[in-house]
């Protein structure tokens, strides 16, 4: 019998992150991200990749979208599977 392998999770860049944030009020940190995003329906993925971003205050979706692409500079995140 042949055993079905999970997927990957879905990665997380920053083209889906601002989908998961709308509605955001700033400034917020970095939990207050991660719980936002889960509530507009990120699951697992989204979690762990916005739990990469550096702990702070962020001012904007602008800022995070700042860290999110230093940190992918970095190999830290925010990706998450697929790539």
């Amino acid at each position: 019998m042949t055993q079905k392998v999970p997927a990957a999770p879905p990665s997380l860049g920053p083209e889906r992150i601002p989908a998961l944030l709308v509605g955001m009020p700033y400034p917020a940190q970095r939990w207050q991200l991660v719980v936002w995003a889960d509530y507009n329906g990120g699951g697992a993925a989204a979690r762990a990749a916005l739990l990469k971003l550096p702990e702070r205050t962020y001012r904007s979706l602008s800022d995070v979208l700042n860290a999110a692409a230093q940190a992918l500079s970095r190999g830290t995140g925010p990706s998450v599977g697929g790539r």
